[in-house]
């Protein structure tokens, strides 16, 4: 079986810059697609491979603008999908690559997905802060998950409202105001005494009673707030939770789940959506909803997915990406082809448990 990207590749052939280049991507491409088994056709795979070849597909006519590993990756990841749209039999992946997509996804529990716990998001953050400042700076923490930062003197001289819920935080007279969920996150037990131990020196609590009761000071050790916030459930969800770009690129605790796996998964993902807009089975708005916040487009998402595996291969000591995807990309496709739906946690977990 040979498919032929010159329909793609003439375009760009005219500039001698763009030779070389060119020939890469060739090469590349055909001795990747060598691996498909085409005896198998679907009229999905037919449309797919009429998209990728013989049409202006977005991803393969910028190929002068992407940098030819994406390129490569996106056809090994092709290589994973393929089985499940070649069966003629509905899966997970088939079902990412349909019209009704939005239905199957509100209905499952998707592989890899967590909740966006602002808390987490805030612990990584309040960790660095209290390790890389001075002893006084504060750190405090909202009721919704969001943090903030006082500096110099560490405590609160202004009242102001918190930027994402609202809710009153800061406060004056170098007391944080006095709600559930607002309190001072201490670094350790040694910089609470310390603090404390100038607040009761300068007699701040009593000289800032309210309705005649002393003010409390709610605070917490960092170490305490760590384990609480590690040990909030936020593993399974139904469904799709949209992520800021920010928790996309860091690397999450899933379950047992490795880095590779999870970056593996989430190529697989973001790939059957871009086919999936570009098969026009998707509406602007949905694809919205389902690709990272402060994203262009899924092909930004996707690209940068290949860069977030292609470093944590490399801090295995990976660095043959063919090769590694070689050994791979059969008994994955063939492991996806098994699932069919995600509609409980304990499939969910199977199936993750046997990728990873």
């Amino acid at each position: 079986m040979i498919i032929s990207i010159n329909k793609i590749i003439i375009p760009f052939y005219e500039k001698d810059s763009n030779k070389k280049l060119l020939e890469n991507f060739k090469k590349e491409s055909n001795l990747i697609l060598s691996l498909f088994p085409l005896e198998e056709k679907t009229e999905k795979l037919k449309k797919i491979l009429e998209l990728l070849f013989f049409s202006k597909f977005s991803f393969l006519t910028s190929i002068i603008t992407i940098r030819e590993k994406h390129y490569i990756l996106f056809l090994y990841i092709l290589l994973i999908i393929y089985p499940s749209i070649t069966k003629g039999k509905k899966t997970y992946i088939s079902s990412l690559i349909d019209l009704e997509i939005i239905n199957y996804i509100k209905l499952n529990y998707i592989p890899c997905l967590i909740e966006e716990n602002t808390f987490k998001k805030s612990l990584y953050e309040i960790e660095d802060f209290l390790n890389n400042n001075d002893y006084k700076s504060g750190a405090y923490i909202c009721s919704c998950g969001n943090w903030y930062k006082i500096l110099e003197c560490g405590l609160p001289l202004y009242t102001f409202n918190c930027l994402f819920c609202k809710e009153i935080i800061g406060d004056t007279f170098h007391i944080p105001y006095d709600r559930n969920g607002h309190y001072r996150i201490f670094r350790d037990k040694s910089q609470e005494d310390f603090v404390m131990k100038w607040v009761n020196e300068n007699n701040w609590l009593k000289r800032n009673c309210v309705n005649g009761e002393i003010r409390n000071f709610r605070s917490k050790i960092f170490s305490d707030f760590k384990n609480e916030v590690e040990n909030m459930n936020d593993n399974n969800i139904i469904g799709f939770i949209k992520y800021s770009k920010e928790f996309f690129i860091k690397n999450k605790n899933i379950r047992n789940l490795n880095q590779i796996t999870i970056r593996l998964i989430e190529c697989v993902f973001y790939e059957c959506l871009l086919l999936n807009w570009e098969l026009e089975y998707l509406y602007f708005n949905d694809l919205e909803n389902l690709i990272p916040n402060n994203y262009d487009s899924i092909f930004d998402v996707l690209t940068d997915c290949f860069d977030l595996l292609e470093i944590e291969l490399e801090k295995k000591g990976i660095k043959e990406i063919e090769i590694f995807f070689i050994m791979i990309y059969n008994k994955i496709g063939n492991l996806f082809i098994n699932y069919e739906i995600f509609n409980t946690i304990e499939i969910r977990n199977e199936f993750e448990n046997k990728i990873n």
